[in-house]
């Protein structure tokens, strides 16, 4: 009788020993599934911020490259009219003296 006791508790320690290892094993695994899914959110979120970034930075390339265009092409304008002006003072500066007195600019 003893000696049946004694195997009965023996098989439910090892069985409870079992039991606690299973769920160990089953925690560290719960665990790692749910660092690796942190870690990969974490590399998703970088590369969205990075992507973002890079977006950004293309955008403001282009606005500052249409701004200097748009600037050039101001400056062109003004530089154009203002040899055209000038131009055009010196046609009548030279133009008037010949013109009569009636027609003179």
């Amino acid at each position: 009788i003893i000696i049946i006791i004694i195997i009965i508790i023996i098989i439910i320690i090892i069985i409870i020993i079992i039991i606690i290892i299973i769920i160990i094993i089953i925690i560290i695994i719960i665990i790692i599934i749910i660092i690796i899914i942190i870690i990969i959110i974490i590399i998703i979120i970088i590369i969205i911020i990075i992507i973002i970034i890079i977006i950004i930075i293309i955008i403001i390339i282009i606005i500052i490259i249409i701004i200097i265009i748009i600037i050039i092409i101001i400056i062109i304008i003004i530089l154009e009219r203002t040899l055209t002006t000038i131009s055009s003072f010196q046609v009548e500066v030279v133009y008037t003296p010949s013109n009569s007195a009636g027609f003179s600019l």
